[in-house]
């Protein structure tokens, strides 16, 4: 009786054994499988490029690195008292030349052709000259300087702001040397710009 008794508890534990080792394997596959599902996914939805809770969008932080980058005072999201004693807010503001930036993202602006256009009359009054840069679909506004982005075909990597952001530069009528802009090559930089904006305006 000992010798089988002995028999079945080595069987036992080979069966314990291979038990354990099968819900292990299990376990570690679920985790594996977890983790690659968990990742946040990078997606081209215009409406997700911007930031609902503060306001801010990628393309918007592209405008500001470079602007940083090239040694141009600003200030984000100015808010500038005008006749009426109402404040209109400016995504970049520069003090120097008196000149305001707007990204317009179509998502958002597409129904405020009339508020926009306010805005820019208001402001022209304070002697501040605006420059739009606005998606397609939007068009053109009274009031602004309009640079009406075309092509968003490489919305993903932010590629399609190159050419639009060069233009700015260009009409903003501030002699810089080799305007030099690529945001594939920048990106990592201008996420570090990124943070510390966020720290500024948190």
């Amino acid at each position: 009786m000992s010798v089988i008794k002995s028999i079945l508890h080595f069987i036992i534990s080979i069966v314990k054994y291979i038990i354990r080792k099968k819900v292990y394997s299990f376990l570690r596959k679920c985790r594996h499988e977890w983790r690659a599902t968990s990742k946040p996914k990078i997606t081209t939805n215009q409406n997700v490029a911007h930031n609902s809770q503060s306001g801010q969008s990628m393309p918007e932080y592209c405008i500001g690195y470079y602007l940083q980058k090239y040694q141009i005072n600003f200030k984000y999201r100015y808010k500038k008292k005008c006749a009426d004693s109402k404040r209109r807010e400016i995504d970049f503001y520069l003090p120097t030349y008196k000149i305001g930036i707007e990204y317009d993202g179509f998502y958002w602006h597409k129904y405020k052709v009339n508020k926009d256009t306010e805005k820019n009359l208001m402001l022209k009054k304070e002697n501040i000259r605006m420059i739009r840069i606005r998606e397609k679909g939007l068009g053109y506004i009274t009031g602004s300087d309009n640079i009406i982005i075309n092509d968003m075909s490489e919305y993903s990597t932010y590629k399609f702001l190159n050419e639009p952001l060069v233009k700015l530069f260009y009409r903003l009528g501030i002699q810089i040397q080799n305007i030099d802009i690529d945001i594939e090559r920048d990106f990592k930089k201008i996420l570090c710009f990124k943070k510390s904006l966020e720290k500024i305006t948190a």
